[in-house]
């Protein structure tokens, strides 16, 4: 026998810590932005009073199978997933949001039947569900939902890194492959180019470093880039300081003493996730720094039983794919409620969506 129950209040959210935290460990579904720690940061800086806390635990007996981390984003007017829903200009962009579930032995068919009935119960008309892979718990649960519109954002791209760097590289594109061996020869050629480990202890020295050429490179854009926040900083800065469970790392590639590219890595299980990156493209482009610096990576990382995880690519023509094929598709999913505003608003949508659709074949839109 299923039950459940709603933490409602932002105050009471710390005491459902080891519950997280054991689902999460259970659930082999379960990744870096799903854990307690970068929820519990995002709070910690994101959060908006307005907002209305609706995280579900599903127990079956006293056991709990399941947690559900929403909340409705008043500024949105949607249910969102916790770690979602934060400013544009700031946010941390959490990937592979989704349900928590353990069912053990139980069937999780019954788990999700369980879920649809409590979506159906509430009564708010719109629920947006951002980053979620297509291999995820909400995923197969909105299939099973009649009022759903899905649309791809991104692509994943991940690593074995179980074999020796030789092997892992016969799978890099063709193009890549050749190219690999050519800023390898470069790097191993030269003496001024250095590859480092950077010490887990200077994380705020490390920071500064990847905030500034991050920043660097946005600007040449014309835009300003997330390092230009003060809650991004003090969000990654906070799980440092505070979720040692999750280790954060750094490595660099130097020129001549000066650092031309740093890369930021969470790790999380047994997945290494490539975070952020900087790099001096203008000053050093013939060296195609970012690229060496994530060969130089991955190498120094192979042979470990980890997953080295590029996080969200572009649809079409992303970089990541020189490294791998993409292994999923990550959605945006809008679910629309029961209710009568919930039935209008998907009505209002199918509408809008027929006529782009008329436009794009009528050559209107292009």
């Amino acid at each position: 026998m299923l039950s459940k129950s709603t933490i409602s209040d932002i105050s009471e959210l710390d005491r459902l810590k080891a519950t997280w935290n054991s689902l999460a460990s259970a659930d082999p579904r379960a990744r870096l932005c799903n854990s307690f720690s970068w929820v519990e940061s995002w709070i910690q800086y994101y959060w908006v009073p307005d907002y209305i806390l609706l995280v579900v635990v599903i127990k079956a007996g006293d056991r709990p199978v399941a947690l559900l981390p929403l909340y409705f984003n008043t500024y949105h007017n949607k249910v969102m997933f916790l770690g979602a829903g934060e400013p544009e200009q700031s946010e941390v962009a959490s990937e592979y949001l989704d349900f928590l579930i353990d069912a053990g032995s139980l069937d999780q068919g019954i788990i999700y039947s369980f879920i649809i009935d409590h979506h159906n119960s509430l009564s708010r008309s719109t629920f947006e569900f951002t980053n979620c892979l297509d291999s995820s718990h909400v995923v197969h649960i909105a299939k099973s939902l009649t009022a759903v519109h899905y649309r791809v954002t991104g692509k994943r791209f991940q690593i074995d890194l179980g074999k020796r760097f030789e092997e892992i590289s016969k799978n890099f594109s063709k193009n890549h492959r050749k190219k690999s061996r050519e800023i390898f020869n470069r790097f191993n050629n030269s003496k001024d180019l250095e590859f480092h480990s950077l010490p887990d202890e200077n994380f705020e020295r490390n920071w500064e470093i990847l905030r500034s050429l991050h920043t660097q490179d946005w600007l040449s854009r014309g835009k300003l880039g997330a390092f230009s926040d003060t809650a991004f900083n003090q969000f990654h800065k906070h799980m440092y300081d505070n979720h040692p469970d999750v280790k954060q790392f750094f490595f660099s590639l130097t020129r001549g003493g000066k650092t031309i590219s740093i890369n930021h890595y969470y790790q999380f299980k047994d997945t290494v996730y490539f975070y952020a990156t900087g790099s001096d493209k203008a000053n050093n482009k013939s060296l195609s720094p970012g690229i060496l610096l994530h060969n130089l990576c991955i190498a120094s990382l192979s042979g470990q039983q980890l997953v080295y995880d590029f996080m969200k690519g572009a649809i079409n023509g992303s970089y990541k794919q020189k490294f791998c094929k993409s292994s999923g598709c990550f959605y945006t999913i809008t679910i629309y409620s029961q209710d009568f505003p919930g039935k209008i608003r998907y009505f209002v949508h199918k509408i809008k969506r027929a006529l782009l659709n008329f436009k794009q074949q009528s050559g209107t839109v292009k």
